[in-house]
């Protein structure tokens, strides 16, 4: 897999969500993580091919998933 990016705006994914989701799937392949004041980029590589097409919207959906329980107070 090329290496692959997302970025998360801070107004809207805390940073503590990005990396509740980056501990989802380290598992699976390499993934580097950097903030700055504006937002939190994620970059992934080394994920097996039958999974390379998959995994950016999967690692945005559960960002998006944790940032929605934590506007709700958590689950």
């Amino acid at each position: 897999m090329a290496e692959a990016s997302l970025r998360f705006h801070r107004s809207l994914y805390p940073p503590a969500c990005v990396h509740e989701a980056v501990a989802a799937f380290s598992a699976l392949g390499t993934i580097r993580v950097e903030e700055n004041p504006q937002d939190t980029q994620v970059f992934l590589t080394d994920f097996p091919d039958r999974l390379a097409d998959r995994i950016e919207g999967e690692v945005g959906n559960h960002v998006l998933f944790a940032a929605i329980l934590a506007s709700r107070g958590g689950a």
